[in-house]
């Protein structure tokens, strides 16, 4: 499989996903820090932590069950107890109330619900019916958590700003996505694979938010500024000069306003600017196609692994450098706004995951040219029961074979 084997490949993932992920878990520290100052966590909620302990817990135990899942128990055994340490901070500071919101919410969910799960599977389950019950509870959960920000892409579409949804955080969310869907990947782990390929697409779809509203206020102020500005400041093409009366200054702004038979130059410099743009999103949009045509064309080679059953023309080592291309360049092109060059990588990506996927499903399977030979070759040496010797022969061989049947 190239020059790095598949468990090294795990062990790679699998520790690039314990420093991202142990980053995230080091993010609200500076809140808490704020916490400590003030001796307060008034205007702060507690459910991020309480679902982020319940989330570490249960892939903690899911490590504990399986074979060899060292990294997945290091990177959860840090996250439950600094999520632990945040809990009880939050509860020393906490007013009355909050604090009994959330000795509730921790002794019904996190307690309560997790107790429950363990004392089930642990009780009435056993061996690998075990493992795959947990396997799915954590599938399920790590969907729901990937599916919470949800309510916050809303609210950056409704009010057309970013003040709740942190780039960075976005980013690391995606990168960790990644690294995980990989380790999974690999380890054929489906349970922790398939939820990331969701927190992945989340994560984009998060970036492209933020990419797009960053720049814009709050839709209760700027947009009704702009429009008051623009109703005082139109002018008639009839004069050369007008007045501009602005409401937010005390004097007045003498705006030279050219008629449109003066204004030849300008009209020629914009001609040059809009056939600049013009050419530039031909150009774009190009490249945008052939990038897809690229990306799709795997699709028969795919075709041909799954009718053959053999991953001979599938190196996995090219399927995952093809896709961590495609994560480099998406970011390369969301942050700079070329959106051209970020959105074929996306397909990219995909594909990039649907070749892994086939990889492992295929990979120790037989070409299935080799097992019509093989079953050519097994009718042609059947002996009859009648003899108790016979002579085959080997199309392939200049000798007869003698055989004797018993």
């Amino acid at each position: 499989m190239g020059f790095l084997s598949n468990d090294q490949l795990t062990f790679i993932f699998g520790l690039l996903g314990n420093i991202v992920a142990a980053g995230m878990f080091l993010a609200p520290v500076p809140t808490f820090y704020t916490i400590f100052k003030r001796k307060s966590s008034e205007g702060f909620q507690s459910i991020p932590y309480s679902v982020a302990f319940m989330s570490a817990s249960l892939l903690l135990y899911y490590g504990l069950l399986k074979t060899n899942a060292y990294l997945l128990i290091s990177i959860n055994s840090i996250g439950c107890a600094f999520e632990a340490t945040y809990l009880i901070i939050y509860l020393i500071y906490a007013p009355k109330q909050e604090k009994m919101y959330t000795i509730k919410l921790l002794l019904i969910f996190n307690m309560g619900s997790f107790g429950s799960i363990l004392l089930v599977t642990m009780l009435l389950m056993k061996g690998s019916n075990r493992l795959s019950a947990v396997g799915w509870i954590c599938a399920v959960f790590s969907v729901a958590v990937c599916a919470a920000p949800l309510s916050v892409m809303r609210r950056v579409i409704r009010t057309k700003s970013v003040e709740y949804l942190p780039f960075t955080l976005s980013a690391s969310l995606t990168l960790n996505a990644v690294m995980w869907f990989f380790y999974g990947l690999l380890q054929h782990d489906y349970y922790i694979a398939l939820p990331n390929v969701l927190g992945f697409l989340f994560g984009i779809a998060q970036m492209i938010l933020y990419m797009v509203y960053k720049n814009q206020k709050n839709v209760g102020g700027k947009e009704e500024h702009h429009a008051g500005n623009k109703e005082v400041v139109e002018m008639t093409n009839e004069s050369e000069s007008c007045s501009v009366d602005d409401p937010h200054s005390e004097t007045k702004i003498s705006t030279c306003c050219f008629k449109a038979k003066n204004s030849n130059a300008n009209n020629k410099t914009e001609g040059i600017c809009t056939n600049g743009s013009n050419r530039l999103s031909a150009v774009g949009w190009i490249c945008a196609v052939f990038s897809v045509a690229v990306c799709a064309a795997p699709l028969s080679v795919m075709r041909r692994v799954i009718r053959t059953r053999s991953v001979e023309y599938l190196p996995f080592t090219l399927s995952a450098s093809l896709t961590l291309n495609a994560v480099m360049w998406f970011f390369y092109g969301l942050l700079q706004h070329d959106y051209y060059i970020a959105l074929p990588n996306v397909l990219g990506f995909l594909f990039g995951i649907a070749q892994m996927i086939l990889y492992m499903v295929y990979k120790n399977q037989k070409n299935v040219g080799e097992k019509e030979q093989l079953a050519g070759n097994k009718e042609a040496l059947q002996m009859t029961n009648e003899s108790e010797s016979c002579i085959v022969d080997d199309p392939h061989m200049e000798t007869k074979i003698c055989i004797c049947d018993l």
